[in-house]
């Protein structure tokens, strides 16, 4: 089912570089266990450099590649090295259309950069800015101006940094899309 048409494209991955002289791309995908780079499958693609019209794209062929995430690709349209190598260093993205709704306790990690985070006890800790993997993933929360964050135990100054959370299902128990928290 796709998700709802206000929610943003997600980012998926970045074209490396041509493979061969036939117009084939070497993409890696943000996420080396994706199973989306099929035949029919269907990205943006956003220029390197936001110079440039953004193009819709559709794989005709596609294999691994070695490297983890890399796949070589044949785009529908798209033939010759020349053509290629003018998308170097391209972004795909996934149109929010063709994206699956998250299950109500996950979210996608693009659309959680701006979501609040919130104590159980309702203490505002600010809100989510990036999430970077280390080890596993984690997500960086920065207070707010307009929502101090508050810390977690009554009497204590709150924090004037950051707050690293590990997205973990002990840690993150609730994910509430509409309130985007």
């Amino acid at each position: 089912m796709p998700v709802d048409s206000d929610r943003a494209d997600l980012p998926f991955g970045v074209v490396v570089r041509p493979h061969g002289v036939r117009g084939a791309l070497l993409v890696r995908a943000f996420n080396a266990d994706t199973d989306r780079v099929v035949p029919g499958a269907r990205f943006r693609l956003i220029p390197k450099d936001g110079q440039g019209t953004a193009r819709d794209a559709e794989i005709d062929k596609a294999r691994p590649s070695s490297g983890e995430g890399r796949f070589v690709v044949e785009l529908s349209g798209l033939s010759g090295r020349d053509a290629a190598e003018e998308l170097r260093g391209w972004r795909l993205v996934l149109p929010a259309g063709e994206l699956d709704l998250p299950a109500p306790d996950e979210f996608y990690y693009a659309e959680a950069v701006g979501f609040s985070v919130w104590t159980e006890e309702g203490a505002c800790l600010g809100q989510v800015t990036t999430i970077f993997e280390a080890g596993n993933d984690l997500i960086v929360v920065r207070p707010t101006h307009d929502r101090p964050a508050t810390a977690p135990e009554e009497g204590t100054a709150p924090p004037t940094g950051e707050w690293i959370l590990p997205v973990l299902r002990e840690i993150l128990l609730e994910v509430d899309h509409e309130a985007r928290r």
